[in-house]
């Protein structure tokens, strides 16, 4: 079987739109490989100010919302 390599990013971004006050930060620290696609879950979430940032390895992993 398959297994939702977002299915934990998810739950999380969808709970806490619920958890966080307007202004509120939500931090991932992703894969690499599904940076990409996280940045895109939290955008069609809602979430604002959506960055993805490189680590020191220059790594696409760091990602950053905002709950309006």
């Amino acid at each position: 079987p398959q297994t939702d390599p977002q299915l934990f990013y998810r739950a999380i971004a969808v709970q806490s739109k619920t958890k966080l006050k307007s202004g509120g930060m939500l931090f991932f620290e992703t894969h690499e490989n599904f940076a990409h696609q996280t940045k895109a879950l939290l955008i069609e979430l809602g979430y604002q100010q959506v960055e993805l940032k490189l680590d020191l390895q220059q790594k696409a992993r760091l990602l950053k919302g905002v709950w309006i």
